[in-house]
């Protein structure tokens, strides 16, 4: 009975309470588990629904996040006072119904959300004729095809939303005179052609702009100044070229401003330092350059002055110059600092460490020099500090990295990178008092000296550490066994003489070691045999002199390097157990026997 509703009935002009009863009837229809009582007659008091007081008419439907799944009853289009209409966060799909559009004829939709669900094929051209439509949610979802060109229609827009979902074609030219519009989000769809340059001479009311993830190519509008009460702009991934327009500052109230990924060349305008509300600047991976000097016409010293900014990424550009010795003073803020991948020089100033509240700081693959600053220590919240491949030094007048010292007061540091910088000194004692929380320490090619500190064994958190190709000598310390979380261990390229401890077993997680290039003797330990979680072990270029018998006990393990030893001996037949394994390479030992025909290289 329900879906005999004919269209000549559903078009009447005699509507009543009676449509809204059958309207709702056939919604529930199309619904699983939709908990609606089939014998309670006042519809208007079911979960869900709201009716205005002078009609008994439904004006709201809000189904919103009770996982919900089914179809939307094109009868749905027979509400005629529905203003809201909210299905966010369910598992409905099919289409969005034609007939939703013929709620134009009393013009009382003011809210349609469809966020989060599976809702797929064409947006339907009928929805544009909704003229009083206030805001619009249709993603994610899985919609294709264009955006309908009319759409520019409900004149009163405050919210369009369609991100995450399949669109493709241009941006009608419609939406751009929507002089209400606040936001326009249509991120991650596969929407093209470029973004128009007057974009802001009629959207002057505008606050948020996301457009990313989508093939847009062009320029950055030079008209963004028309949208004075833009708070958010999202360019993200969108093939954009040229240059950052010189006037982008002009933005009083932008508070964060992402143009990640994109093919922008050209030097940071002068005028992002009046951006006073910036909260997030990131404008990695383009193809920037130019100093940061102090003086105009470059990036100014202000740029590192905002006082609200939470993140400023530059990374992966070609920026050169010094940074700013005043960088931090301003930066009250700040929670990451990320100038990775340019070609910065200088010393690292001081002044970073009156950024007190950073936790992320990274200025890997730079030309920085000279010493590490010891005041980074006074980065109480750091978790993060990524130096590597620079020419950072040791103070010349020191035997140890004294700087390590400075950072033991980093009780939340989790990731400390130092390596491929010509460091030159050795690891202090005070290395054992680094965070309790640290799990990478990187140090390769750093020209470290010196034996390991015994104090090692401190770091009870660690899970890869990393000191290759240094000039390190003298032995393991036992104390090596209290790393019990350790996963990755790497020692390769050092002068690291004896035995290989026992204790290093306890590290029961261990799945890479990398010990090749040393002066290490003696057996293999039998209980290597037990970290059965091992996948790559690489021990050539030492002085071993046999294989445990359990060795072939590690079934996980696909590369095995040990080359130019003394191993002598016969491999057994239970080499075969090692079913895992890809690489094996035994040669310039004394060993008999034969290989695997699948694993020898």
């Amino acid at each position: 009975m329900v879906h005999s509703l004919t269209s000549e009935y559903a078009s009447s002009s005699t509507t009543n309470s009676s449509t809204d009863m059958l309207a709702l009837q056939a919604l529930k229809s199309e619904i699983i588990e939709l908990p609606w009582n089939p014998n309670n007659n006042s519809f208007c008091s079911r979960v869900g629904v709201s009716c205005g007081q002078r009609h008994q008419r439904v004006t709201a439907l809000d189904l919103s996040y009770m996982h919900l799944q089914g179809t939307i009853s094109p009868h749905v289009g027979n509400l005629t006072f529905l203003r809201v209409l909210n299905l966010r966060n369910n598992s409905f799909h099919g289409p969005l119904p034609n007939m939703v559009g013929r709620l134009r004829r009393l013009r009382r939709l003011r809210v349609l959300n469809l966020g989060y669900n599976q809702l797929g094929r064409i947006i339907p051209s009928s929805i544009s004729q909704c003229r009083n439509l206030q805001t619009v949610i249709r993603g994610p979802n899985l919609f294709h095809g264009s955006i309908p060109q009319g759409f520019g229609n409900p004149t009163n827009l405050l919210l369009l939303q369609a991100q995450y979902n399949y669109l493709v074609g241009t941006i009608p030219s419609s939406v751009f005179n929507i002089s209400t519009l606040r936001v326009l989000a249509l991120s991650y769809n596969r929407i093209s052609g470029n973004i128009p340059m007057d974009i802001c001479r009629r959207l002057q009311n505008l606050e948020l702009l996301y457009l990313s993830h989508n093939p847009l190519g062009g320029h950055i509008p030079n008209s963004l100044c028309l949208c004075k009460n833009l708070r958010e702009l999202e360019l993200l991934e969108n093939g954009l070229t040229g240059s950052i327009p010189e006037d982008l500052g002009c933005l009083s109230q932008l508070e964060y401003l992402n143009l990640l990924a994109n093919q922008l060349t050209g030097k940071i305008p002068t005028s992002l330092g009046n951006l006073s509300n910036l909260e997030e600047l990131n404008l990695e991976s383009n193809g920037l350059s130019g100093e940061i000097p102090t003086k105009l016409g470059r990036l100014p010293t202000m740029i590192f002055n905002f006082s609200l900014v939470e993140l400023i990424t530059l990374a992966g550009n070609n920026l050169s110059g010094n940074v700013p010795e005043l960088i931090g003073f301003q930066l009250s803020k700040l929670r990451k600092l990320s100038l990775h991948g340019n070609r910065f020089t200088g010393r690292i100033p001081d002044s970073i460490s009156n950024a007190s509240m950073l936790a992320v700081l990274e200025l890997s693959t730079n030309l920085f020099s000279g010493p590490v600053p010891r005041t980074l220590g006074g980065l109480r919240y750091l978790k993060v500090l990524n130096l590597q491949y620079n020419k950072l030094t040791n103070n010349p007048s020191e035997r140890e990295l004294n700087f390590l010292t400075a950072l033991t007061e980093c009780r939340q540091l989790r990731y400390l990178m130092i390596g491929y910088s010509p460091l030159n000194g050795a690891l202090p004692a005070s290395i054992g008092n680094l965070s309790t929380s640290l799990e990478l320490f990187g140090a390769g090619l750093s020209q470290l000296q010196g034996s390991l500190p015994y104090q090692i064994g401190n770091l009870s958190s660690l899970l890869t550490l990393e000191l290759s190709g240094n000039d390190m000598f003298g032995t393991f310390p036992s104390s090596m066994g209290n790393l019990q979380s350790l996963q990755q261990l790497y020692f390769r390229e050092n002068k690291i003489e004896g035995n290989l401890p026992n204790e290093l077993c306890r590290s029961t997680s261990l799945g890479e070691l990398g010990l090749d290039g040393n002066k290490l003797s003696g057996p293999i330990p039998s209980c290597i045999g037990n970290l059965t979680k091992m996948l790559i072990m690489t021990i050539a270029s030492n002085a071993f002199t046999s294989i445990p018998d359990n060795m072939w006990n590690l079934t996980n393990i696909w590369f095995m390097d040990f080359s130019v030893n003394s191993l002598s001996g016969y491999l057994p037949s239970k080499i075969e157990k090692l079913v895992s394994l890809q690489t094996l390479d035994l040669s310039n030992n004394g060993l008999s026997g034969s290989i695997p025909e699948h694993c020898i290289i």
